[in-house]
């Protein structure tokens, strides 16, 4: 782009239909050439179509952080684990769940900042261990927002209808323990 010139750009995204009407959040890192570190502008506002919401700026509540072991679908401090669906058959059966994080402060996030250990069954066998990445390794979340991401692993055959165990350790080392069935 030429000096004090601009660049117009029309991006198209395939979203379901149940977010219409919902608060939006984009992220846009402008970054001049020959800097290190983007400058973060964040934009809101509320997708087409469907009742508008108006973005909440306050966190989810849930479960008081620092409770020992939480249902899976509940919060715990600045985090949730989403209960677990499989799909597939036999030896490719591939399990889901939905993390979401709240970045609790005026300042952008990097990342969501947090590794998943999935332990199935009575004997907590580890199944999978998975540090989530937010559209890529370090996309920022928005001050006082909630950014969510579906996170895929291999779900042994024998594990299907039993417990499982979801630890979620973020950067700092905390950990919360959340427990439900998996399917």
């Amino acid at each position: 782009m030429r000096p004090n010139g601009s660049v117009d750009r029309d991006l198209k995204l395939v979203l379901p239909d149940q977010a219409e009407g919902l608060p939006v959040t984009v992220t846009v890192e402008a970054t001049e050439e020959g800097l290190a570190e983007p400058e973060l502008l964040f934009f809101e506002g509320a997708l087409p179509g469907g009742a508008a919401a108006s973005p909440d700026p306050q966190a989810p509540q849930g479960a008081p952080a620092g409770q020992s072991v939480i249902p899976l679908g509940q919060w715990n401090g600045h985090v949730r684990v989403g209960k677990v669906t499989v799909s597939g058959e036999g030896a490719s059966r591939t399990g889901s769940l939905e993390l979401s994080v709240v970045n609790r402060s005026g300042d952008p996030m990097p990342g969501l900042g947090t590794t998943l250990r999935i332990l199935t069954g009575q004997d907590l066998h580890l199944a999978a261990t998975v540090r989530p990445v937010y559209g890529y390794r370090d996309a920022a979340i928005a001050p006082y927002r909630t950014a969510t991401q579906t996170v895929s692993f291999r779900v042994p055959e024998t594990a299907v209808g039993g417990p499982v165990t979801i630890e979620a350790v973020d950067a700092g080392g905390s950990k919360v323990t959340f427990e439900g069935t998996i399917g």
